[in-house]
Order: structure tokens, then sequence, then C-alpha cells
């Protein structure tokens, strides 16, 4: 994952300035601008591995302090479970997301902006990998399974044990997912599809939260905040590279007053 996010920096670094904004475009890019947002968004990248790298590593002792009652009783729900099946299911969705958005180049007004929409992509992986591994870092939750007798203690003894908070599987599904919809929304929003399109956006990662739970790997706070956060930088970060064109401000008289809408 770490080489694909290397690769695609670089990608993006060399074609920003070819993507730069056109008439009758979706969307618009600009530099300095993004390449001062691609930036924050590799900085915060590059300090999360430093942070992750801080992370200590879980001990026999730490694990024999581990009590389930000082869990919240909701998170409690997932002790006990370790379900391989649906752990490797849930790799099967983070792995699949990464090709997800290229499905939007089989527009031909998709693919008029294939540059765009790359930066786009990449802006959305960099950062949604950026903040969840600085938070992971950060809080050093450990997870369920790290609490059930029955788990062999080497399987316990890893660094991965103490990176619950937040999921990282939930938070890149749902980022790709909802920047896929968000995107098709934006280039098509005249299409019936949308509505299949955003009903497959939320359910995926839904699906990724699910199977991150009965693995063992996560507890339910851990995937609802990941879903949150990933669906947030995969919905807004193409809404706010719309071009001016496709947005407006206007003034609705109410009464003796005014309501002031921004669409964008």
């Amino acid at each position: 994952m770490r080489t694909f996010i290397v690769i695609l920096l670089s990608w993006t670094a060399v074609n920003l300035l070819q993507a730069q904004s056109i008439n009758e475009t979706v969307y618009d890019l600009q530099w300095p601008r993004d390449g001062y947002t691609m930036g924050a968004s590799a900085g915060i990248l590059l300090g999360s591995y430093f942070v992750d790298r801080s992370i200590p590593l879980i001990t026999a002792a730490d694990i024999a302090r581990l009590n389930p009652d000082d869990v919240w009783s909701w998170d409690r729900t997932a002790i006990g479970r370790f379900d391989q099946s649906a752990s490797s299911l849930s790799d099967v969705f983070r792995d699949a997301v990464l090709v997800a958005p290229l499905a939007l180049f089989l527009g031909k007004k998709s693919r008029k902006e294939w540059r765009q929409i790359t930066f786009l992509y990449a802006e959305t992986v960099v950062l949604t990998s950026g903040i969840t591994t600085m938070v992971k870092g950060l809080s050093q939750r450990v997870r369920p399974y790290a609490y059930d007798a029955d788990i062999p203690l080497d399987f316990k003894l890893q660094k991965n044990t103490r990176k619950s908070f937040y999921s990282g599987h939930t938070s890149h599904v749902a980022s790709l997912s909802f920047l896929t919809a968000s995107i098709y929304e934006d280039m098509y929003p005249d299409s019936p599809w949308r509505y299949a399109v955003w009903t497959g956006a939320i359910l995926i990662p839904a699906a990724t939260a699910v199977a991150r739970v009965l693995g063992g790997r996560h507890f339910p706070s851990d995937v609802v905040i990941g879903y949150g956060v990933g669906a947030a930088v995969g919905y807004f970060i193409p809404k706010l590279h719309k071009s001016k064109r496709d947005q407006s401000i206007t003034v609705v008289p109410l009464g003796t007053g005014a309501l002031l809408t921004y669409t964008f």
C-alpha cells in the first residue's frame, strides 16, 4: 500500500501542471493551490509514519492486564469474535475498491477529465491514509482479539495489536466508494444510475465495517468513526474542486427576510 501511494504521489506531481482548469469542465484544478493541498496531505501522511513507528510493542504483561469490563458495553460485542473468513473478506473489499474509481472512465465525459479525476483520487487516498495512520498511532487502542483468552498469545504480541482505532479498512473503502459516487453524481447529475451507484457506495463500506467487527479486528466504535471519516473525505474532496461555473449563491426572499443558499 505504501509503495502504491508513493507511485500515485509521483504521478500526480508530474501531471498537476497539465490539469489546469479549462472551459466546460466539471472540476477545476489550479497550481499552486492544489499543489499546496496535495503537499499538505502528503505532509500529514509522512508525519503519520513517524508516529506509527513510535508505537511500542504490546507485551504479555500488557495483555494480562486487559479487562473486558473496561470496554464500553456496546464495544464489548466485538470481544470473543475471530472469524477469519470475515477478516479475509474485508481485505478483498479493501483491495478491490482501489479500482472502483476507474469505472468512471467508462463514460466519455469522465475520460475528458481523467487528469482531474486522477488528482482527486490521489488526494483522497493520501489524505485518508495520513489521517487514519496518524490517529492509530496517537490512540494506540488495543484490538478486540487481544481480550480473547482463546487467541494464541503469539498472535497478540504484534505491533498491529495496538492499531484498533479507528478502522483503516473501513475508512479506506468508504473514502473511495464515496469518491466514486460523488464524482459520478457531478458528472452525470441526470443519470438514473446515480441511485444505484450511491447505494453501492453506502453498502460496501458498511459490509466492510461488519466484517472487521466479526473478524475481531475492530470494535463497533472503530468502524463507525472510520466510516464517517472516510465518507466525509471521499464526498467533499470532489465538491471542493468543482468549477466555479457549477457553484452559485442564491438569495431567496423569505417573508421579511431572505434565505441565502450555496450550491456546489
